[in-house]
């Protein structure tokens, strides 16, 4: 008895102060500065104000890219935060202000620039460091910030514009949808909270973003629109400048804004090149044929993956089922279906695809209807059940993947891909406010697909039939790219076009001059086009997306069993000549005023990053740990104790 009301009063204690014994690791990880925080550790509450300009000139958009770090504590204190670009974007600059004083930071092997950093905080000095903690994931530190003082962080990074059904568009993601790692465990380079000791309290608050934008297409354009925020906009002869109506923004959700030309002024082909250090650069797209008249659409088979794991929740399960009833209303009589949802295990409507019957679409349509989102996301099983369903050999498999893609095991399920869809194709849907764009832009380039974005359940119908018009006119495919002269080319795969899509290929040889042949079988016949390289316009940025390209490139090699420790000395030697943060390298900035003597203590806390607009803010799946369950845990064991405490005090008394 006496062990029992111990062990009970133990347990009451560790639960509600829950931070004494070692955690479990969390498979829904939001831990330290992993997922999207601003993490400064100790009493004091540290700002931060964020804006962003974006310069877009013809297909390349440079971004400059400032965050505001304010101390009004009286302490020193170090900033750490983790900021969210797309996966192709180039970081090659960042700069450190102080008042007047500016630090540009110099490019390092990763291990050499945090060594730099690490020594430069502990001897009192203002220091900085970008490192890449996934293709889309950087971490930003920022060491000695003194009491009352600012520092802003300056980075400029560029990034292709795309272009889809004759708009352009770009997106400059504002927030991170948390990561879930099957097993509980972090991918490389991903930080978690699991020693024993009390961790930091969290202070929820809504951080915000100014952002302007110059737009130069070169042409007259219909209209520029953002999807999610409301823009000002201003004609200056052929550019145009952009800003928000209401100076700032909440850092909820993705900055998304098109642009589209007049009709007469729609082009079919554009060049861009860059010459560094004798070396040719060039960026060019092509539009393929985008006659459809007399396509006759081919019987399809479709299997639909729907994630309904806990970071759906909200807006995004919502979203996400609206974009599958549309798709399953949309099947045609001769096509053949099946539909599967997953969290921590998958299930699927069928055993097997069904022909698309009234019958067949109503028992789906019911089932999708029905779907809720919890749990982990466990999408591997999903994509396993789907490449391994029975097939009818006379029918391409067309795998269509609706997510927010917020995982952590990315290069799992490529290697998944890669050796399972066989010549199926892969098309992934981003659903939400803040979907990890580099898992599907990349399993949708390893499933030889697309990437279709849904930010609003009200956009889910068209997005969905825009898509399935894209599956049905497929115009050209078995590409191949002939260069005046030797090149390094990526994607070294040329994709299947649809229709309204481009060819976006960059390529770095020795004076690139002449005419350039692009072949293939169109949805009629064989098609060619030719395309001049001696006509094209300088742009700046090019080499470096080339930089990015190749390293993209490298760590897919990976995937198809390439030696890692060769792919880590090619990606640092091309990272290192074209001045890019990556993996294996960073950018680092030290100022050599000592602001903190070694005595003085450096002290942190947690800010949290907003969660991304629709979702909900906190989803726990079945591995994760939830500090109020605890707490609430702990109060009906002490309240047991009290209990048994006062019965067997009035036995006694007996």
């Amino acid at each position: 008895m006496i062990r029992m009301k111990f062990n009970l009063l133990v347990l009451g204690v560790a639960l509600i102060l829950g931070e004494g014994m070692p955690r479990p690791v969390s498979a829904s990880v939001l831990n330290d500065i992993g997922s999207g925080q601003l993490l400064i550790e100790g009493q004091g509450a540290l700002m931060l104000d964020t804006s962003a300009h974006i310069d877009a000139n013809g297909m390349i958009a440079h971004v400059s890219l400032e965050q505001t770090f304010q101390n009004p504590s009286q302490s020193h204190v170090e900033g750490l935060y983790v900021f969210p670009l797309l996966e192709n974007a180039s970081v090659f600059f960042m700069e450190m202000r102080i008042g007047e004083r500016r630090i540009t930071a110099d490019i390092r092997e990763k291990g050499e620039a945090k060594r730099i950093y690490t020594a430069a905080r502990a001897a009192g000095k203002k220091a900085a460091l970008v490192e890449q903690q996934r293709p889309n994931m950087f971490k930003q530190s920022v060491a000695n910030i003194s009491p009352g003082e600012q520092v802003t962080i300056a980075l400029k990074f560029y990034m292709p514009v795309q272009y889809d059904r004759g708009e352009f568009s770009i997106r400059l993601p504002m927030t991170i949808t948390e990561r879930f790692y099957p097993g509980g465990s972090p991918a490389e380079g991903q930080l978690m909270h699991t020693a024993a000791g009390p961790a930091p309290a969290l202070t929820s608050t809504m951080l915000h973003a100014t952002i302007t934008a110059d737009v130069t297409p070169g042409f007259d354009l219909k209209q520029i629109v953002a999807a999610y925020h409301d823009l000002s906009i201003s004609k200056h002869r052929h550019s145009y400048s952009v800003s928000l109506k209401q100076t700032t923004t909440p850092m909820d959700r993705d900055f998304v804004m098109t642009w589209s030309p007049v009709r007469s002024a729609k082009p079919q082909a554009a060049v861009f090149k860059e010459t560094l250090d004798g070396e040719d650069y060039v960026m060019f797209m092509m539009l393929p044929p985008n006659e459809v008249s007399g396509l006759v659409a081919m019987p399809r088979e479709m299997i639909f993956i729907i994630d309904t794991s806990g970071s759906m929740q909200g807006q995004s399960i919502i979203q996400a089922k609206h974009a599958l009833l549309a798709a399953i209303d949309s099947l045609r009589p001769e096509d053949s279906f099946n539909v599967i949802e997953f969290n921590n295990h998958a299930t699927s409507v069928f055993m097997a695809p069904q022909p698309a019957d009234h019958y067949s679409k109503d028992v789906a349509a019911k089932w999708v209807r029905s779907l809720s989102a919890d749990g982990g996301t466990n999408m591997l099983t999903a994509l396993n059940m789907a490449f391994q369903m029975p097939r009818d050999e006379a029918l391409l498999r067309h795998v269509i993947f609706v997510t927010d893609g917020a995982v952590g095991n990315e290069t799992q399920l490529f290697a998944s891909i890669h050796s399972g869809l066989a010549d199926g194709r892969l098309f992934t849907v981003g659903i939400g406010s803040a979907p990890n764009s580099f898992f599907m832009r990349k399993a949708a380039e390893f499933g030889r697909g697309t990437f279709t974005y849904i930010g609003d359940a009200g956009e889910a119908r068209d997005e969905m039939l825009n898509l399935f018009e894209k599956i049905d006119s497929p115009m050209a495919s078995n590409i191949q790219v002939q260069w005046p002269g030797t090149a390094e080319v990526y994607p070294e795969r040329v994709p299947d076009l649809y229709l309204e899509e481009p060819l976006i290929v960059v390529a770095r040889g020795h004076n690139l001059m002449g005419d350039l042949y692009v072949t293939g079988n169109s949805a009629f016949n064989a098609w060619a086009e030719t395309l001049s390289l001696n006509t094209g316009s300088s742009s700046i940025g090019v080499g470096a997306l080339w930089g990015r390209a190749k390293i993209g490139a490298l760590e897919d090699s990976q995937v198809t069993g390439r030696n890692p420790d060769e792919v880590k000395s090619e990606i640092i030697q091309v990272a290192l000549a074209h001045h890019l943060v990556s993996r294996f390298t960073s950018l680092v900035a030290v100022e050599q005023v000592v602001e903190r003597l070694p005595g003085d203590q450096l002290a942190k806390v947690k800010i949290n990053n907003p969660t991304p607009q629709g979702q909900r803010t906190a989803q726990y799946p079945a591995t994760a740990t939830n500090a109020r369950l605890n707490m609430l845990l702990g109060i009906i064991c002490l309240m047991l104790l009290v209990l048994y405490r006062v019965r067997w005090s009035r036995a006694a008394e007996v």
